[in-house]
């Protein structure tokens, strides 16, 4: 893992230039990593992708899907990649409302972010508790901050102790509303499966089960689960990886047969026996109940070369 280094997004070719294709979503998220200092460190994740199409009855399958991840910002590579591919489309990202994936928008041209229904769901469940959520989702609809900023405040009269709470929920809101009115909007379009997507690439293997990481080894292993995801062959990138690396470093010398049984002969051990015919087993080694310890044994003493 350490020889192959950290993988490019950019290690897969591009796909053909698109200059039909007038608009592009990006869905965006992040992973918290425990690393072995027990610290968090967030890998972030961006799928980039055309639109949605039909895959059975319940299922929809992304069309022209390039993935990204990593711990700094990712858009320089995703505009890269959309100024190679595409000519000028509309942008659309969903997310959660974090910074980093508002930032966006200074770097990518025409684009806009929405704040992903997962998100606004849940937030809205917060401030409802055990209630009805339908006045608050009236009030989303009606566009009406007003509306709902009392819906909120009956919530708090009503149950004081989930205070906190309400008002956690309640900020979030205000602070996205626009983005939760563009959602509210096209809700079909901007369908998203952010949390699916980082569960598939990053939490399933990083993040799940009890595991602590190195800051590269996390990065390393995302990064080849990026490279499968976007239609790379994780072997042959490794084969060539490692190959270019030996000749950069290493030259190759011509094998010559006679003169490797030379050396051979030259560097035999005095005490190793290097005849099949000669050579002798342990008593009761072959066999299974006296354990591998005297195989070690064995194999530590005589050197058996055919």
């Amino acid at each position: 893992m350490c020889r192959l280094g950290t993988i490019s997004n950019t290690a897969v070719l591009p796909l053909e230039r698109k200059s039909k294709v007038s608009e592009l979503f990006i869905e965006a998220d992040e992973d918290y990593v425990v690393m072995q200092q027990r610290k968090k460190q967030q890998l972030r994740l961006d799928y980039v992708y055309e639109g949605k199409l039909q895959d059975g009855r319940n299922r929809r399958k992304l069309t022209a899907k390039r993935v990204f991840t990593g711990y700094g910002m990712p858009w320089n590579e995703i505009k890269e990649y959309i100024q190679t591919v595409y000519d000028c489309p509309e942008i659309t990202i969903l997310g959660d409302g974090a910074l980093w994936i508002q930032s966006a928008t200074a770097y990518l041209e025409k684009s806009r972010c929405v704040t992903d229904g997962f998100h606004v769901v849940k937030y809205l469940r917060q401030i409802a508790g055990t209630e009805p959520v339908q006045p608050l989702y009236d009030a989303l609809l009606s566009n009406n901050r007003e509306q709902f900023c009392q819906e909120a405040e009956q919530k708090i009269q009503h149950h004081p102790y989930r205070k906190l709470r309400i008002c956690e929920g309640q900020k979030y809101v205000l602070n996205h509303w626009e983005g939760i009115w563009d959602w509210l909007q096209n809700r079909e379009t901007f369908a998203s499966r952010t949390k699916g997507h980082v569960s598939h690439i990053l939490s399933t293997r990083l993040s799940s089960r009890g595991m602590d990481w190195s800051k590269d080894g996390a990065e390393r292993i995302a990064r080849l689960r990026t490279l499968a995801e976007n239609g790379g062959d994780v072997w042959r990138y490794a084969l060539d990886c490692l190959t270019k690396k030996h000749s950069d470093t290493v030259p190759v010398p011509d094998l010559n047969s006679q003169e490797l049984t030379r050396q051979c002969r030259r560097r035999r051990l005095p005490y190793c026996v290097y005849d099949a015919e000669h050579s002798f087993h342990m008593p009761g080694s072959e066999g299974a109940l006296h354990g591998r310890w005297m195989k070690d044994t064995q194999n530590s003493g005589y050197h058996h070369i055919h």
